[in-house]
């Protein structure tokens, strides 16, 4: 990645099409945090003109970041907050591994019962 210093993308994809998109996740231990646009701007300055960008936080979103996210059509981001992102789990809860599921906090244990 050519990201510049500073800049921590989470996780870069490379898809059909040559469509390139970065993915950070913002975790809010407390849950009450509110993605800045501070926080969407990190991910924007990871990122070339043309490829896409996703933050993905257990919090809000702040109206700042929505703004934020949206300024500059050449890098779009998207955003998907703690409540969309729960929802998308357990949507795909089938699809999800025994290991998944500890890694989110589902499963209290990694040894079969």
């Amino acid at each position: 990645t050519n990201a510049p210093p500073g800049a921590d993308t989470d996780l870069k994809v490379s898809l059909p099409g040559g469509i390139i998109v970065r993915v950070q996740v913002k975790c809010y231990r407390d849950g009450g945090g509110l993605l800045s646009a501070a926080a969407v701007a990190q991910l924007r300055n990871s990122m070339e003109p043309g490829e896409h960008g996703i933050v993905v936080t257990t919090g809000g979103v702040g109206d700042d970041a929505m703004k934020a996210a949206e300024a500059d059509p050449s890098r779009p981001v998207g955003i998907v907050s703690g409540a969309e992102f729960a929802d998308l789990i357990f949507e795909n809860l089938d699809l999800l591994d025994r290991d998944d599921l500890w890694t989110l906090g589902l499963r209290q244990s990694l040894v079969p019962r």
